[in-house]
């Protein structure tokens, strides 16, 4: 199952082991948002994590939203994600 991934961090620290974190789990389509391809199993262990790695940050913002098979085909975007691959011809 798909699950987008999102969060408002306003201390840079925390933001950035956010960020760290999700790199090595998730798809980072925006700055603040990632696309996780898992079980609910591995996004419960996600969600520890962030509540963890946040825990002293005030007014933190955290979301995770489960997107089913036909939510995910659905999806509509227009321009270059942040990790999409480039592809670069070298003659």
């Amino acid at each position: 199952m798909k699950f987008l991934i999102g969060y408002d961090i306003a201390g840079n620290r925390a933001r950035s082991r956010v960020a760290k974190y999700l790199e090595g789990k998730a798809y980072r389509i925006q700055y603040s948002v990632f696309l996780f391809d898992g079980t609910e199993r591995e996004a419960q262990e996600i969600r520890a994590a962030l509540l963890a790695l946040t825990e002293a940050e005030e007014g933190r913002a955290l979301f995770m939203a489960p997107m089913c098979e036909a939510c995910s085909a659905r999806i509509w975007k227009v321009g270059k994600m942040k990790e999409e691959a480039e592809v670069f011809i070298v003659a």
